[in-house]
């Protein structure tokens, strides 16, 4: 676990997006680890999210030294709000998706998969994973500009839509598999064989 919380830091240090890998460790220690392991599975990943934080921290106070405003912070992360949310589902699903609109109502059935399929702690992980980042969209996004388009891109999508996108099909199974238990249901038994 040491080795990995690691790589994980030393990925934060090269990309910023890679923060929710750290993220993703110690939410995975604290949903999927036995109740009386969780505490030392957490350990490391708390201790790299600690450090990635620092060392991002440290990064910007240099930064800041050297840049101007408008060179600086202020022109990756803006104010966010739902079009900062779709733009980083579809800036996210580029590379899978080819960055279509329909990245938005495929990602929204990965998120109703976190809720309607896995039950207990593995509902609770998916959730947070598929949720939280889209939440974090409605306030801070990255304003970063997409040489081919001109326009301000979200890629910090990248960080949630894989999981998005690998969700829907157990989004729609599950939803298959509930309107054929309602239909089932709803028809009527059929009456004794005549004789």
């Amino acid at each position: 676990l040491w080795a990995a919380a690691a790589l994980a830091a030393l990925a934060v240090a090269v990309r910023e997006l890679m923060l929710f890998v750290p993220l993703a460790g110690l939410a995975a220690a604290l949903f999927a680890s036995p109740k009386g392991e969780r505490r030392w599975a957490a350990l490391p990943w708390a201790v790299s999210l600690a450090v990635s934080l620092a060392v991002l921290g440290a990064h910007a106070l240099a930064a800041s030294a050297i840049v101007t405003p408008q060179q600086g912070l202020a022109t990756w992360v803006g104010r966010g709000g739902v079009t900062a949310m779709i733009a980083g589902m579809t800036t996210g699903a580029r590379f899978l998706a080819g960055g279509s609109w329909m990245a938005v109502p495929v990602g929204l059935l990965g998120v109703a998969a976190a809720f309607a399929a896995f039950r207990g702690r593995d509902r609770a992980y998916l959730a947070g994973c598929a949720v939280l980042p889209l939440v974090l969209f409605l306030f801070v996004w990255n304003g970063a500009i997409d040489v081919a388009t001109g326009k301000a891109v979200n890629y910090w999508g990248g960080i949630v839509m894989p999981l998005l996108l690998a969700l829907a099909p157990v989004s729609a199974a599950s939803l298959d598999r509930e309107l054929r238990l309602r239909w089932r249901r709803g028809t009527p038994s059929p009456g004794p064989r005549a004789a």
